[in-house]
């Protein structure tokens, strides 16, 4: 698959999927950071150990917006082959609130002749990448709190805790990316006797990376897309473009087919830290008119420094 021939594909689908109209809830808007959340097979993705809290939704003062919080630390082993993740997240919105415990596990085989590693970190082209992600979720929903009475529905209050497994593939090399995933794919089984059940959740992503400078990691663009789509309900797509140059900063903007613009600005300090402001603002009446969200990174070892 040629450079050209992948740029052309990656054009024709960011076209057509930038035409999808969709209304459904946002998925994470810092998922370029922690993509392991939605595709296990980004695992061990980094050479050194990387630790990422974020928050997003914490500035609303209006009761029951949403609001996000997660914990990552993705790790690798000497052997490159192999990759390890594991985190919380904690969802809120208006009564329901939800925490997921999990752990990833992916496995690495480069496609690239003479190639025993497969070093995602320097771009080494042609590896494909399985992963698997094992949690407990944490699901409640404070019904009392909508005040609803003479309704059965509504008098408990709801509280479970299930299993969740998510699946993932994903192919990289220098120019080319491109994963797929399913979320939550035991879900069918999921079920109770308050009849709580989580929908399976299928994401397809890909981008192009351009190096404008002869430097590779100077200055770098990076289009990409996200799809998503949960069973009986429209699809959601996300496009986004982050340009950065070296590792000192980067900015951002994408769209997102729930009628949403985002914007960031990314800034790396002292060799070991990173951080990323996002900003996500609805273009159509809604009572939540934007979001705020941070990023904080530390990366260990040799830190976000060109050297490897």
């Amino acid at each position: 698959m040629t450079f050209q021939f992948r740029y052309k594909l990656f054009s024709i689908l960011l076209f057509v999927l930038i035409s999808v109209q969709a209304q459904q809830s946002p998925v994470l808007a810092n998922y370029n950071y922690n993509t392991v959340l939605i595709n296990p097979a980004h695992a061990g993705f980094y050479k050194d150990s990387d630790l990422s809290l974020s928050s997003r939704g914490g500035f609303h003062q209006i009761d029951g917006a949403p609001r996000t919080i997660s914990g990552i630390l993705n790790t690798s082993f000497e052997s490159k082959r192999t990759g390890l993740a594991a985190g919380v997240v904690s969802d809120q919105i208006g009564v329901t609130s939800s925490s997921l415990f999990f752990g990833s596990y992916a496995y690495k085989i480069p496609l690239r002749k003479n190639s025993n590693n497969a070093r995602w970190w320097d771009y080494n082209p042609k590896v494909i990448s399985m992963g698997i992600t094992a949690g407990i979720m944490n699901w409640s929903e404070d019904l009392a709190r909508l005040n609803i009475t003479n309704d059965p529905n509504f008098e408990n209050n709801i509280k479970e805790t299930f299993p969740v497994i998510h699946a993932g593939i994903l192919y990289n090399d220098t120019h080319f990316f491109a994963g797929l995933s399913a979320t939550n794919i035991i879900s069918s089984s999921t079920k109770n006797a308050t009849k709580l059940s989580v929908e399976k959740s299928v994401y397809a992503h890909m981008g192009v990376r351009f190096f404008i400078s002869k430097y590779r990691d100077h200055i770098t663009l990076t289009p990409s897309v996200l799809i998503k789509h949960v069973s009986g309900a429209p699809v959601q797509v996300d496009s986004n473009f982050i340009f950065k140059y070296k590792h000192i900063f980067e900015i951002g903007t994408g769209y997102r087919s729930t009628n949403a613009i985002n914007v960031l600005a990314g800034l790396y300090a002292a060799k070991h830290w990173h951080l990323v402001y996002n900003y996500n603002f609805r273009t159509n009446n809604s009572p939540v008119n934007n979001t705020h969200g941070l990023i904080l990174r530390y990366r260990f070892g040799n830190g976000f420094s060109s050297k490897r």
